[in-house]
């Protein structure tokens, strides 16, 4: 999957992210939060879905840790800062619902 103009490249085969040019193997959960949110670019994601996407759809109903989607959010948008411009993030919150990946190159 390609993005702003190949600026961010994900590789799904290889589990790897491409940040303008340089290489990113982020840990396995946040890989495949990347990766969902790029396959659903533009449209926003419930907490739900990304939970049940993500670390499975019996995570909400064993865990109480509400915070863990939050957390990995964070650590996404830091490092996909350098795609958006300053004080923007690739990754959109939609409030009262979830987030998504904007897929403009100009957030």
């Amino acid at each position: 999957l390609k993005f702003y103009n190949d600026r961010l490249i994900i590789n799904g085969h290889a589990r790897t992210v491409h940040v303008n040019g340089t290489e990113m193997r982020p840990p396995q959960l946040e890989f495949k939060l990347i990766q969902y949110l790029a396959s659903k670019a533009g449209m926003a994601q419930s907490r739900k879905a990304l939970y049940d996407e993500v670390w499975g759809k019996d995570y909400l109903l064993e865990n109480e840790d509400t915070r863990t989607l939050d957390v990995t959010i964070k650590r996404i948008r830091d490092s996909l800062s350098e795609l958006g411009p300053p004080g923007k993030s690739v990754v959109v919150t939609c409030r009262a619902l979830g987030y998504m990946l904007n897929p403009r190159a100009n957030v």
